[in-house]
């Protein structure tokens, strides 16, 4: 496969729309991303997830943090009387 894509580059086939389908059925070929209707590369759709799937993970765990907090602050205990009341 590597050495088709450089047989493609020698025959005036480059750019970056030269890529490799990897969806083909048989063995993965050589192929015009941009005649195929391809505008993304795979990487970029990884990529574009993984940073998708960290945002929701972090707005759910500042929420989770914020419902578990009670209103109005923590409560004070109550006085028991002086500290050094004790005999």
């Amino acid at each position: 496969l590597i050495a088709a894509h450089h047989a493609a580059a020698n025959e005036g086939l480059r750019g970056p729309a030269i890529g490799i389908d990897v969806d083909c059925e048989h063995e993965p070929r050589l192929l015009d991303a941009q005649q195929a209707g391809i505008l993304d590369p795979l990487a970029v759709k990884q990529w574009a997830i993984r940073y998708a799937t960290q945002a929701a993970t972090t707005v759910l765990q500042v929420d989770q943090i914020v419902m578990a907090k009670t209103a109005g602050g923590p409560k004070l205990p109550k006085q028991q009387g002086h500290w050094d009341d004790q005999d």
